[in-house]
């Protein structure tokens, strides 16, 4: 299985891989490939491809939490993990070898038990291997437009 997030901000998307640790839980990692708001849908599925081929490999499990998130933070381009999670919508990317499935979520803020992005029933979709760049971009951002908060 290969795994990526999809994040939209308000005036970037941030897509990135999430790796298996040895420990056995995925983990956000780069690289962190940052586009404009405006990039083309090409460009968009170009990158979450290229994302779900890097999140195959096995990466060391964190020592310092804190300091695992920097590089993300930074290409978000905010300071915090409550600022992340207060501007951010995500989408979760699975490609299981014959379909890739995009998982739109809502955004439960940083606190209370809702907190944390958590997927939205009946809204996932799911696509034949075969689709091109430029059609991933586009149900990207289809599934992105669903996101909630």
């Amino acid at each position: 299985m290969q795994h990526a997030s999809v994040y939209r901000f308000k005036d970037r998307i941030l897509v990135h891989p999430n790796c298996p640790t040895s420990a056995g839980i995925l983990l956000s990692t780069a690289p962190f490939a940052v586009l404009p708001l405006t990039a083309s849908d090409h460009e968009l599925g170009l990158a979450v491809s290229a994302a779900l081929a890097s999140s195959s490999r096995v990466v060391a499990h964190p020592a310092d939490w804190k300091g695992e998130a920097l590089p993300r933070l930074a290409a978000a381009g905010v300071k915090t993990e409550r600022a992340f999670q207060r501007l951010s919508s995500l989408v979760r990317i699975l490609f299981d070898g014959t379909s890739f499935q995009l998982q739109p979520t809502h955004n439960g803020g940083g606190k209370g038990d809702m907190r944390g992005f958590h997927a939205i029933p009946g809204s996932k979709n799911i696509f034949p291997l075969a689709i091109e760049p430029d059609t991933l971009g586009a149900e990207l951002r289809r599934a992105l437009a669903l996101c909630t908060d």
